[in-house]
């Protein structure tokens, strides 16, 4: 019998279920109710394992029709050769274990059946008082059917261990809601409009200041805010968020206040907004006025109308602004479903800016700030923080930008240093975040007090850059991730960091962000995954 045909083992015991519970309802002893209660809860325990690995191989609707009926015609089903190959190249290696751990388990269950049938038969004619004390001694600690319970829960733990260790076990959906499919439609159009921002507002840096300096300019978008919102369509607007102006080598500071400007797009158009001359004075009049008129943007070839206002206006005073690299740090007071959900938004930013100049080879997170709301640490009454995590890109001024030695040193030492070998390095950088996240510590401190072979004197200098990966993947080698944040998180992980995932069909495959099927891929592999994770802390 093969592993797929077990499951109507567990359908069949429900009938003898139904018939103790029929016995058992005027007995005041306490063992049958305790054996009631170990049939049913190993029953359902192994129902659901049975459901895990059919799901890696079938979408959802069909595992649930496969478990709800105990049909004669689902047998040829449960015996086709392609869900068993399916299920052999998830559980590669431990396909043969965990058959043999389901073949076991129905055999003990069919055992434990027939006890009951037996049982259940003998007490029939039977006075009262004598069926009540041969079903008690049944449900005794040394009854046969007790000792086979006890090694049907032994069984269920050696296969959920199976299950929980298979790196490579991602649950294949067929059919995604059709609010994900709107949302990967809504992520390609702002995607477009995150570009063209890009390149309209960069030639707005023509700045009158008489310093050189550098300014930082992000983004983020409704999507990022709430994810897959009901109400989410392909036209959600893109907001910008325009940071203040920093110094660079040790320069005074402009002289203006720092100020952190919030560009909001407008729909209507305003033939009276003032045309945006550049950046600098912006920041300067916002500053002033906390909210100006709608400005205009003339790029080549579009007009885009923009509403400023100061970050911490017209409601916002509880808002402010935190660098993710303390974000990512430990003891920064965030609770695990914060970290989680900061995951989550940091891959809906991805998705959607990696394919613009928003995100170059040389981004790092390091320049990348959260918009906080809310304490939302441990102990505080707030029970949720929301945060929007904005993608920023450094500018020069023209003065700045004339002397290239000083551009050289301008970019500030990044945690996550750039890997000319790799051929992702976006999805590497969001790989190693979500590993910080994960863990509450930086890669660059678990370099420091992993232990290295010891073979190899001095391993993470020798590899300099390139240690950041090769940590991701002993990290990867260990229980350390998804101890901390589920297997299904791990996995997201591995994707970023391998790279390799096994597509609907049961076959490897590669994440490639110049594939036309990448950001369907990217939702599949990594954004679901870690969405489902988030949704059990807001349950």
């Amino acid at each position: 019998m093969s592993g797929l045909e077990v499951i109507g083992v567990v359908l069949g015991l429900w009938p003898i279920i139904a018939t103790l519970t029929r016995q058992y309802k005027d007995f005041k002893g306490a063992n049958p109710d305790e054996l009631k209660r170990d049939v049913q809860i190993t029953s359902y325990i192994y129902g659901n394992l049975i459901k895990d690995i059919l799901l890696s191989a079938l979408p959802r609707d069909q595992v649930q029709g496969l478990m709800a009926s105990n049909d004669p015609h689902n047998k040829a089903l449960w015996e086709r050769s392609d869900i068993q190959q399916k299920l052999r190249n998830r559980l590669d290696d431990r396909f043969d274990l965990t058959i043999q751990c389901v073949n076991d388990m129905r055999v003990l269950l069919g055992q434990v059946k027939a006890e009951l049938e037996r049982l259940c038969r003998d007490n029939e004619g039977l006075g009262r008082a004598v069926a009540k004390v041969k079903t008690m001694r049944a449900g005794s600690e040394s009854s046969p059917i007790r000792e086979k319970l006890k090694k049907v829960k032994k069984l269920n733990k050696e296969l959920k261990m199976l299950l929980n260790d298979q790196p490579s076990l991602i649950p294949f959906q067929q059919h995604q809601s059709q609010q994900t499919t709107i949302a990967i439609s809504a992520f390609k159009t702002n995607g477009t409009k995150a570009g063209q921002f890009f390149e309209a507002i960069k030639n707005k840096y023509t700045c009158a200041c008489q310093r050189p300096h550098v300014i930082g300019v992000g983004c983020y978008c409704a999507t990022c805010a709430d994810p897959f919102n009901d109400n989410l369509t392909i036209h959600s607007e893109w907001d910008f968020r325009l940071a203040c102006r920093v110094s660079q080598n040790g320069q005074e500071p402009p002289t203006k206040a720092p100020t952190t400007v919030l560009l909001e797009s407008v729909s209507q158009t305003d033939p009276d907004a003032a045309t945006l001359n550049d950046l600098c004075s912006l920041v300067e009049e916002v500053a002033l006025e906390e909210t100006v008129r709608n400005v205009l943007i003339d790029a080549e070839n579009s007009r885009m109308y923009m509403k400023a206002t100061k970050i911490g206006a017209n409601g916002n005073t509880e808002a402010s602004t935190r660098n993710l690299a303390d974000i990512r740090q430990q003891g920064n007071g965030l609770r695990a479903k914060d970290r989680r959900e900061m995951a989550l938004r940091l891959c809906l930013a991805i998705l959607q800016l990696c394919d613009t100049p928003w995100m170059s080879e040389a981004w790092t997170w390091n320049i990348c700030v959260s918009q906080v709301a809310g304490e939302g640490h441990e102990g505080s009454s707030n029970d949720k923080m929301v945060r929007y995590p904005v993608i920023f890109r450094e500018m020069y001024s023209m003065a700045y930008k004339a002397d290239s030695a000083s551009i050289q040193t301008a970019v500030a030492p990044s945690l996550f240093a750039d890997w000319c070998p790799d051929e992702e390095p976006v999805l590497t950088k969001l790989g190693l975040a979500l590993i910080e996240l994960a863990l509450g510590k930086s890669i660059e401190d678990m370099k420091k007090t992993e232990h290295w072979p010891e073979d190899t004197q001095h391993y993470s200098e020798i590899l300099g850059d390139q240690a950041d990966r090769v940590m991701a993947k002993r990290l990867l080698q260990t229980d350390r991730i998804r101890n901390k944040a589920t297997m299904a998180y791990e996995n997201a992980v591995r994707v970023c960091i391998n790279r390799e995932f096994v597509d609907k069909d049961g076959n490897p495959s590669r994440l490639v962000s110049k594939h036309s099927t990448f950001l369907e891929r990217f939702r599949d592999t990594v954004l679901l995954p870690l969405l489902e994770v988030w949704k059990r802390y807001e349950m």
